[in-house]
């Protein structure tokens, strides 16, 4: 990817592509072992609906290293970043995104029923999150 091809112009450091990308890095190093997509679905198997709100979310969440924390881009400090290169509220969004739809639609097609079953059961415990332009864009086109 070009150099130009990437758009940071406006972008609130805290959320720089290449911070994003690092905490995606860190992400994939903690499920190196079982594989993203096994350690996922598992971490969804294994909540219960009590609990799930918050579990799910620590197991998206990552902090950034002592760089990531200083900085937003190669040799570029700023103070006051969060440590959170994905944090609280990005996690959410996961979770309801993409987590429990990906894993109801995968177990499905796999003939895991159950979990299917219960990512579905663990979607709709969550409250609506706000809309964005992007949902409100689609709204609009579907009528």
């Amino acid at each position: 990817m070009s150099v130009k091809d990437w758009q940071t112009f406006h972008v609130r450091p805290g959320n720089s592509p290449l911070r994003r990308i690092a905490g995606m890095c860190l992400l994939l190093q903690r499920y190196q072992e079982t594989g993203l997509l096994q350690g996922l679905t598992q971490l969804v198997g294994e909540v219960t609906l009590e609990k799930s709100r918050g579990q799910l979310e620590v197991g998206l969440m990552v902090r950034g290293d002592d760089y990531w924390t200083e900085h937003f881009d190669f040799f570029k400090q700023c103070a006051g970043l969060s440590p959170w290169l994905i944090g609280p509220d990005r996690s959410v969004d996961i979770v309801i995104n993409v987590l429990l739809p990906f894993t109801c639609a995968w177990s499905k097609k796999n003939g895991w029923e159950e979990l299917a079953e219960k990512a579905e059961a663990l979607f709709r415990s969550y409250p609506a999150l706000a809309t964005n332009t992007i949902e409100r864009h689609m709204r609009k086109q579907f009528g």
